[in-house]
């Protein structure tokens, strides 16, 4: 089998995508839940910053987010030999782009993100995207809302203080995406983007899933 890296891709705060990761019995990797929570007024709110530049500040959040990531997929595969497939509960690029309060030439990151992947010898990487279908649905989006609003950090409940307020961002996110998909598109024998269908991720989602990541990795090995 090759090296598939496959990306949850849904942002959205309180969606269950960690929970979903695990039910697709691969080998996983967190979101960088970590990251953020060893400075949330840094990543989240954008304040503490380090350069005076906004857009400086904007380059190195997303930054570390990618090199995070790629950091925690490294130290996992070394246990898993030379043909793996791993799944992880965050898309890097385009939630960094979500989240992002200022605008920057997301290129250049993309590019570092691809040689990152590239040293760890990955074949492909598989964006499983529900973001469309999630958007789509007030129902879901008041599910996630909630499910945010039990767990309680503090750091949501200041970002995203109403309903209202969560489905603007989140409206606003799904737009910022375009761009990083449309570079992904550019390459689609190593960034296999797909738009999947959402119903809370059910078990139904959890079987879709791993049929696309079977026929990625049969497809691989053709």
């Amino acid at each position: 089998m090759p090296k598939l890296l496959v990306e949850i891709q849904a942002s959205h705060v309180g969606i269950g995508k960690t929970t979903f990761a695990q039910k697709l019995n691969y080998p996983w990797v967190d979101d960088c839940i970590n990251l953020v929570e060893s400075d949330p007024a840094f990543y989240y709110e954008g304040k503490r910053n380090v350069f005076k530049s906004d857009t400086d500040n904007e380059i190195l959040r997303a930054h570390l987010v990618l090199e995070n990531a790629t950091a925690m997929l490294d130290q996992l595969s070394k246990d898993l030999g030379d043909n793996w497939t791993i799944v992880t509960s965050r898309s890097p690029v385009i939630s960094s782009a979500q989240f992002s309060k200022y605008p920057i030439d997301w290129k250049p990151l993309v590019e570092y993100y691809r040689k990152r992947v590239d040293h760890l010898k990955v074949d492909q990487v598989l964006i499983l995207d529900y973001g469309s279908s999630i958007q789509a649905d007030e129902t879901y989006l008041k599910r996630a809302y909630e499910r945010m609003l039990q767990r309680g950090r503090a750091y949501e409940l200041k970002a995203f203080d109403s309903f209202e307020t969560y489905c603007k961002f989140f409206e606003k996110a799904e737009e910022e995406k375009k761009s990083i998909v449309e570079m992904y598109e550019k390459e689609p024998e190593f960034y296999n983007y797909k738009i999947m269908p959402f119903h809370d991720f059910d078990e139904a989602d959890v079987q879709e899933a791993k049929r696309v990541i079977w026929d990625c990795n049969t497809s691989l090995m053709v």
